[in-house]
């Protein structure tokens, strides 16, 4: 990676980044996520809900694994594994998540070699009934960043909930984020983990088969943004989605002469062939370059 795509790369996750470090927390770990912007904290529940809103994963009665690639900016690329496991006897849903976030190589000159840069996390994630309309979740998170020989590391929790009311088609859910704490140092900086209070609602339209959402989070170190997204269903196997994050209208890099905008829109659908299911995300970055994921789930039934 040359001078020049380091700086840009760099401004680009200084420009999106809610925190300076651990940046895959809020990342775009599967294709569902990705495609509703981020904005699903109270929608239908699926894998993808172990990092929107583990809440949600009591709905979810049987097993699910999921794996994802996503390809950004240069060389950047992504792998994440989800595994949803529902417990016996109505004691809820567990779930494990393993997310590698790899930015590439990076030129040292000085040197005259290469070194790379990653973000790994895993998560726990555990999703129960607490009232016949309001389910409480939460995950447990190990973060590992390094970058060339330095490292750090990290300890967070999220804390959700979600309310379900009108026999399901309207939920609302809120949660706590990344509340958390860095066990090493950056070369003796210590810094926030993104904390960040989501909330948000979704509806099913009765006549459609539509729903369709907003949510606002707040990040209390950080830029708060928030977004709109809805889930297509027109035929039993297919889904269409889409998504928006506003907080990417006023982001701009460069100078005024060569000035690159960001965008907020984000695309993708969902389709069964066979015993597997298929994702497909497409996040448009403006005059930047795409982000693509791709996500498959096969069907463990009898496993």
């Amino acid at each position: 990676m040359s001078v020049k795509k380091l700086v840009l790369f760099l401004l680009i996750l200084s420009t999106f980044a809610k925190a300076e470090v651990f940046l895959i927390s809020e990342y775009n770990l599967d294709s569902r996520n990705t495609a509703l912007a981020h904005s699903n904290i109270a929608f239908t529940s699926s894998s993808s809900s172990i990092y929107a809103n583990p809440s949600a994963l009591r709905y979810l009665n049987k097993k699910a694994l999921t794996l994802t690639y996503g390809s950004g900016f240069e060389d950047l690329y992504l792998t994440n594994a989800i595994y949803i496991h529902p417990l016996q006897d109505n004691l809820g849903t567990a779930a494990i998540g393993i997310s590698y976030l790899n930015y590439g190589d990076f030129d040292d000159t000085q040197n005259n070699s290469t070194y790379s840069a990653y973000d790994m996390m895993i998560t726990l994630s555990y999703g129960k009934i607490l009232l016949p309309k309001l389910s409480i979740g939460g995950n447990l998170k190990y973060y590992q960043s390094k970058i060339d020989t330095y490292s750090s590391s990290a300890v967070g929790a999220d804390i959700t909930t979600l309310y379900s009311f009108w026999n399901d088609k309207t939920r609302i859910g809120a949660g706590f984020y990344n509340i958390g704490y860095q066990l090493s140092e950056y070369i003796d900086v210590r810094e926030d983990l993104p904390t960040t209070f989501k909330i948000g609602f979704s509806n099913k339209l009765d006549k459609l088969p539509l729903e369709f959402g907003a949510q606002y989070n707040h990040n209390f170190f950080g830029e708060s943004w928030y977004g709109v997204a809805a889930e297509f269903k027109p035929k039993p196997k297919l889904k269409i989605r889409a998504g928006y994050d506003f907080s990417a209208d006023d982001k701009e890099i460069g100078t005024s002469n060569n000035l690159e905008k960001f965008a907020g829109v984000s695309l993708g659908g969902s389709l069964i062939v066979g015993k597997f299911t298929f994702d497909f995300s497409y996040k448009i970055n403006g005059e930047l370059e795409k982000e693509y994921t791709f996500s498959v789930s096969p069907d463990l039934q009898g496993i």
